[in-house]
């Protein structure tokens, strides 16, 4: 009798925490809702739930002249960012750094659950996974063995038939460039002056350029150079958009789970968000106005020998391995 007591217990206890789960999924996904009611929904949308759908024609023609399409969809520069606020939190926890990589992870797999497995988070998934699957190795093998699978698989990616695959797709093939040279590629220092986050942006632009523009060209046959220079000032907005907009987010999910309302706790952070929501559209118009776009088609062919080339230049220079973390984070 006790054993059957005990069994139906622990039922009753199963049940009420997947309606209290239910409950607060649903409370959250209402909150993102009524999130992009009273901001610019495009940007937000696109920038921290990784959907484009809802940005016009005319912005997404100004992301593209501007050279800043990765900071978007094709960035995973969201998860990214959420991942390394993830890893903070948890840095003072006594426990190995492999299992706080996990548990950054398994946050980041909840996220995308939450907010919908879309093909864009999904590629973003597969990626951050995919780095971390290379982070354990470079723990178990050399790490030229684990530049030469990172870069086999961009290749591999490149000829798979990306009609049929769409996670594996263009979107995907340049979000992993961008990340790649972020995450192995751009030293990590603290930034002293302005000076020096200038010299920092420029290498990091670089450094993302020289592993995105081949692929710009091979697919969309337009490229522009001075995205280079656009970042140094993009950038710092973005990772501001992106912290005020989960920031925003958790304090409306506390607050009306804590007195029931969402509205006045958070107005101060809504009138924040949407004031840089505002300037970078307008850095948008104003990088607009330069239309610099290189526009060639390059062949599968050229696009092949140009990353094996990259290949041989990472192994030919060694202070490339000592990088290894994104200046986002």
């Amino acid at each position: 009798m006790q054993s059957i007591a005990k069994r139906e217990g622990l039922k009753v206890r199963q049940r009420m925490f997947s309606t209290y789960l239910t409950n607060y999924l649903d409370l959250l996904l209402s909150n993102v809702k009524r999130l992009l009611e009273v901001t610019p929904s495009g940007y937000f949308n696109s920038l921290l739930l990784g959907n484009s759908a809802d940005l016009s024609n005319s912005t997404m023609l100004q992301i593209k002249t501007t050279g800043t399409l990765y900071f978007f969809v094709i960035s995973g520069m969201h998860v990214s960012l959420l991942r390394g606020y993830i890893l903070k939190s948890v840095r003072w926890l006594p426990i190995p750094w492999v299992v706080k990589l996990w548990v950054s992870l398994l946050f980041l797999t909840v996220f995308g659950a939450m907010i919908g497995f879309s093909t864009p988070i999904i590629r973003v998934l597969v990626m951050q996974w995919y780095v971390f699957g290379g982070t354990i190795l470079k723990r178990l093998s050399s790490r030229k063995y684990v530049y030469l699978l990172l870069v086999g698989f961009y290749t591999i990616c490149t000829v798979l038939p990306t009609s049929d695959l769409t996670v594996v797709s263009a979107s995907f093939l340049l979000s992993y460039g961008a990340v790649f040279s972020l995450y192995f590629l751009v030293p990590r220092y603290r930034i002293a002056n302005i000076g020096e986050y200038v010299v920092s942006q420029l290498k990091t632009s670089v450094y993302v350029n020289m592993c995105i523009a081949p692929l710009l060209l091979f697919y969309f046959g337009a490229w522009n150079p001075l995205s280079i220079f656009f970042s140094v000032v993009f950038s710092p907005v973005v990772a501001l958009l992106l912290f005020f907009g989960f920031v925003l987010l958790a304090w409306q999910t506390a607050s009306m789970l804590v007195f029931s309302s969402a509205n006045m706790p958070s107005l101060p952070l809504v009138s924040a968000f949407t004031v840089l929501v505002r300037a970078f559209s307008l850095l948008l118009e104003v990088g607009a106005y330069f239309p610099t776009n290189i526009s060639y088609k390059v062949t599968f062919t050229t696009v092949l020998l140009y990353y094996l080339a990259l290949l041989l230049v990472f192994f030919s220079r060694r202070r490339y391995f000592q990088y290894r973390a994104t200046p986002f984070l």
